[in-house]
């Protein structure tokens, strides 16, 4: 299994880490992630829970999955 650690910065825009996400939903050879929570409080957690592909989304967190 491969593994790859994307370590974004505390002050990330909330825009900065959906495009992140974008893009590992987008990625074939990403079969599943996480975004480690708590995030910064400038970030709304429900949106990037909700952006994360019910496919890919490790955590079951989003609420197709729930």
């Amino acid at each position: 299994m491969g593994f790859k650690l994307i370590h974004l910065g505390t002050d990330i825009s909330q825009e900065q880490l959906l495009e992140t996400i974008e893009s590992c939903n987008q990625d074939k050879n990403i079969s599943g992630f996480i975004v480690q929570l708590p995030l910064p409080n400038h970030i709304d957690a429900s949106r990037i829970i909700n952006s994360i592909s019910p496919h890919k989304d490790v955590d079951g967190f989003h609420p197709q999955n729930q």
